[in-house]
C-alpha cells in the first residue's frame, strides 16, 4: 500500500512539472509581424549579401531584424564592397564561397539578403557565380535553416510580378522569405540609393555611366523599356547611359568572345575594354590569354571565361581536367568545355558524363558551360547531351563552338531549354551577329549569348558576315 502511494505521489509530481514546463514553453515564443518566432535563447545568424553595391542602411535593417529574433549576427559581404560598419555586427569580406563556407556550417541560421532584382534571379535559378547562392545551397544541404530577407522599394507591376514568381521558386527550395522593412524605411533607403549625396549608401552607379546595379529602385523611371525586356525573356535587368536601354539589357547576358587562332594581345586588350564599356557578362578567350584578361578586368564585374578542349572536344578527360585547373590558377571565373562529340554519337554516355564531371570538379565551383556542337547532333543526341550535362553538375549547356558546320538556332535553344528545365542556363553561340538574332535566342530560352559581334549587337547594328564566332 505504501509503495502504491509512493508511485502515485511521484507520478503526480512528474505530471505537475511537465504541465508547468509546457506552460512556460507556450509563453516563450514571441511572434513578430513577419510571422517568424523570436527564440528565447541566443543563436548565431549569418547574414549574407552577394551584391557589392549593398548599402549600410539595408544591412543594418536586416541585422536589426535578426537581433529582434534574438540572433547574434555576423554579416558576409563581397570583398569589393565599400566600407560598411554595423553596430554589434562582425563583418566578413569574401571573394568566393570558400571564404565563408566554414561560417555557413557553424551558423544556426543563414539569412540571404534579397535587396535587388538580380539576387532574386540568382537564388531562384541557382546561378552559382555568387557566393550568396553557394551559401544558401550549402546551408540547405547541411540541414541549416535559411531565411530570405526581402528589402525592396516600390517596383513597377511587371517587375513585382517577376519578383513574386522568383519568391515562389525560392520558397520551393525550403527558404523562408519575409519582408523586414517598414514603409518609412523603404522611403529613406530609396532616397539614399538614388541620391549621390548619401553618407551611408552608395551613389547610384548609373549616374556615373556604369551599368545599373539591378536594385530595382529606379526601374520605374523607364517602365516601357523594362516591360519590353521582361517580355522578351531576360532574367537580369540593367541599364547604362550612351546605349539604347533594350540592347544594353542583352549586354549583361553576352560573353564577349575572341577565339580565332591569330588573335593578338592588342585585340584581347580591346576585347576587355569593350566588355567594361558595355557591361558584358564575360570575356571568353583561349587558355593562353586567361591571365591577360584577368588582369585587364580586375576590379570590374566582367568575368574571365576560358574554353576547354576547344574546338573539337577530342582531348582526353585527363587533359581537359588539367587544362581547366591551369586556367583557374591563371584567373578564370567561368569554363566553356566541348564535350566528346564522337563518344556521344557512339552511345558511350558514361564516358561523356565522366568527361564533364572531371571538368566540373577541376573548376572548383566556377561556372561550367558544356558546348554540344549542336550542328553535328540529331535532336535525340542533343537531348541526351543536355541530360548528361545536367547529371554531371554543369551550370549551362551551350549550342556551338562557332567553328563547327553550323551555329545556334532558336529551335535548338528551345529544345535545350525544355530538356534542362528552368534551373540551368542555356547559352546560344555561333552566328549571332545582330540584335534581332540575339533577341530571338533569348525568346527561345537562352540566358547567355556568345558572340564576337557583341558591340554591334548592343548598338543595334549588324556585324559583317564571315567574322567567325
Amino acid at each position: 500500500m505504501e509503495i502504491n502511494s509512493l508511485v502515485e505521489r511521484i507520478t503526480r509530481e512528474v505530471m505537475d512539472k511537465m504541465k508547468a514546463g509546457k506552460a512556460v514553453e507556450e509563453k516563450a515564443p514571441l511572434m513578430l509581424s513577419s510571422g517568424f518566432k523570436a527564440e528565447t535563447s541566443t543563436r548565431t545568424a549569418l547574414l549574407v549579401s552577394g551584391s557589392p553595391r549593398v548599402c549600410a542602411g539595408v544591412l543594418s535593417e536586416a541585422a536589426s531584424f535578426l537581433k529582434t529574433c534574438n540572433f547574434q549576427v555576423t554579416a558576409v559581404i563581397p570583398a569589393d564592397t565599400a566600407n560598411v560598419a554595423i553596430d554589434g555586427v562582425t563583418v566578413i569580406r569574401c571573394n568566393n564561397f570558400k571564404d565563408c563556407a566554414s561560417a555557413v556550417r557553424s551558423s544556426s541560421l543563414v539569412a540571404i539578403l534579397l535587396a535587388d532584382v538580380g539576387t532574386f534571379s540568382h537564388i531562384a535559378n541557382l546561378f552559382t557565380d555568387r557566393f550568396d547562392v553557394g551559401a544558401a545551397v550549402e546551408a540547405l544541404q547541411a540541414g541549416i535553416e535559411v531565411w530570405g530577407l526581402k528589402i525592396l522599394g516600390k517596383l513597377p507591376p511587371a517587375i513585382e510580378g517577376k519578383i513574386d514568381y522568383f519568391s515562389r521558386e525560392i520558397e520551393n527550395f525550403g527558404i523562408k522569405i519575409t519582408s523586414v522593412i517598414s514603409s518609412v524605411k523603404q522611403a529613406s533607403i530609396r532616397a539614399s540609393v538614388v541620391s549621390p549625396s548619401s553618407s551611408d549608401c552608395f551613389a547610384c552607379p548609373a549616374s556615373g555611366g556604369e551599368e545599373c546595379a539591378g536594385c530595382g529602385l529606379c526601374a520605374n523611371l523607364n517602365p516601357g523599356e523594362v516591360k519590353n525586356v521582361v517580355e522578351q525573356g531576360a532574367e537580369r535587368i540593367s541599364a547604362s547611359y550612351g546605349i539604347s536601354p533594350v540592347p544594353s539589357e542583352i549586354a549583361a547576358m553576352i560573353d564577349h568572345t575572341a577565339l580565332k587562332p591569330d588573335t593578338t594581345r592588342e585585340q584581347i586588350i580591346k576585347l576587355c575594354e569593350e566588355a567594361r564599356q558595355y557591361g558584358f557578362a564575360s570575356c571568353c578567350v583561349n587558355p593562353v590569354w586567361v591571365s591577360t584578361v584577368a588582369e585587364c578586368l580586375k576590379g570590374s564585374p566582367v568575368k574571365t571565361c576560358v574554353v576547354i578542349g576547344f574546338p573539337l572536344g577530342a582531348n582526353s578527360t585527363v587533359v581537359k581536367s588539367m587544362e581547366t585547373r591551369d586556367a583557374i590558377a591563371a584567373g578564370a571565373d567561368e569554363v566553356d568545355m566541348v564535350i566528346n562529340v564522337g563518344a556521344l554519337k557512339a552511345g558511350d554516355y558514361e564516358l561523356v558524363r565522366r568527361d564533364i564531371e572531371a571538368v566540373v570538379e577541376a573548376a572548383q565551383g566556377r561556372i561550367v558551360k558544356v558546348i554540344l556542337e549542336t550542328a553535328l547532333l540529331t535532336d535525340e543526341e542533343k537531348v541526351k547531351a543536355c541530360q548528361l550535362a545536367k547529371q554531371a553538375g554543369a551550370d549551362f549547356v551551350k549550342t556551338s563552338t562557332g567553328f563547327g558546320p553550323g551555329g545556334a538556332t532558336a529551335k535548338d535553344v528551345a529544345l535545350m531549354r525544355k530538356t534542362v528545365g528552368k534551373y540551368m542556363g542555356v547559352k546560344a553561340s555561333g552566328g549571332i551577329r545582330d540584335y534581332e538574332t540575339a533577341s530571338e535566342m533569348i525568346k527561345a530560352g537562352a540566358t547567355r549569348i556568345g558572340a564576337s559581334a557583341s558591340v554591334a549587337i548592343v548598338k543595334g547594328t549588324s556585324a559583317k558576315p564571315g567574322g567567325g564566332y
